[in-house]
């Protein structure tokens, strides 16, 4: 299992209206595994997840489809910078709306985007020679890193705070083998 580190964007609360939620420190993580509750709304709710290496500059990361009903969603973020936050938008009539979201950081020594400048992603296929998910690939890259971490387990004390870059040319390698052999080569 990779190393992970609760965390907790949004505590359980109302809202109605317009909102950010307090910058969390991922530290060395690179991957958020959330699950957002929407346990009560009226009104049209928006969010949308940023991520920031000092705080002062934000990059969108992704905006949920909007949502107007109760529900629960798991959502798995990658290439984050050491910050993430969150930010709502609550919109039609009267809105309310009660909200949480928590999960995991997850420490991954390799992202999705860096595999893609190796080979393309979406050319690493299923048994049914279908594209994999990005879901299957983040899990690969996790699987990859927690394999890499075993290697170190009785030398270094992990988490590790920094790596090499060979290090993470390794994961990824790591990564598009175990990937690859799923396909077969041809």
């Amino acid at each position: 299992m990779p190393y992970t580190k609760p965390i907790v964007p949004v505590p359980t609360v109302n809202i109605t209206g317009a909102g950010t939620s307090a910058a969390v420190d991922l530290v060395q993580c690179t991957t958020a595994r959330l699950r957002l509750l929407v346990s009560a709304i009226t009104g049209t709710l928006t969010l949308t997840f940023s991520t920031s290496t000092d705080q002062l500059g934000w990059r969108a990361v992704t905006t949920l489809t909007p949502r107007t009903a109760a529900h629960t969603d798991r959502i798995t973020l990658t290439s984050l910078d050491r910050y993430l936050r969150v930010q709502w938008t609550l919109t039609g009539g009267t809105p309310t709306a009660t909200i949480a979201l928590a999960g995991d950081a997850v420490l991954v020594y390799a992202t999705t985007d860096e595999l893609n400048t190796i080979q393309p992603i979406d050319t690493f296929l299923d048994a049914n020679s279908k594209p994999l998910t990005i879901d299957k690939i983040e899990q690969a890259l996790e699987s990859a890193s927690d394999e890499a971490d075993d290697l170190f387990g009785d030398k270094f004390s992990l988490p590790l705070k920094k790596w090499p870059e060979s290090h993470r040319r390794h994961v990824l390698r790591l990564t598009r083998y175990n990937l690859m052999s799923n396909q077969g080569y041809a």
